[in-house]
């Protein structure tokens, strides 16, 4: 599961939609909670914005490491996965991340539906 997760949060920051629907249902089909899934790819968004906002200050991809607290690998993906994103298509995913959180646990939409749209929008 953990790899599947990690594959769906990679997909998802190089937008390759078709490969995180791909995962988002082998992690279903193996019956992975979607609440899960859900703040896994939240958390995700927040990682690449801290790392954008970073870079934009002029830290390499070796100061992410240290900064964030994460191994030099996931600061070197956190560096080259950022550099498709503004900080603000980047604050448009973590607020769509809040407003979906909400919109499930108020009932306006179940889990499922809020990790399709997350992973289409």
């Amino acid at each position: 599961i953990t790899a599947t997760i990690f594959n769906l949060t990679d997909s998802l920051a190089d937008n390759d939609k078709e490969r995180a629907y791909k995962f988002l249902q082998t992690l279903l089909d193996d019956r992975t909670e979607p609440r899960f899934i859900f703040t896994m790819i939240s958390n995700n968004y927040t990682k690449l914005y801290d790392a954008k906002q970073l870079i934009d200050a002029g830290a390499n991809q070796f100061e992410l490491s240290s900064k964030m607290g994460v191994v030099d690998f996931v600061a070197k993906k956190l560096y080259r996965q950022c550099k498709a994103y503004s900080l603000a298509s980047l604050r448009e995913k973590i607020d769509l991340c809040s407003k979906l959180d909400m919109d499930s646990k108020s009932g306006r939409i179940n889990e499922i539906t809020a990790l399709n749209i997350l992973i289409g929008g």
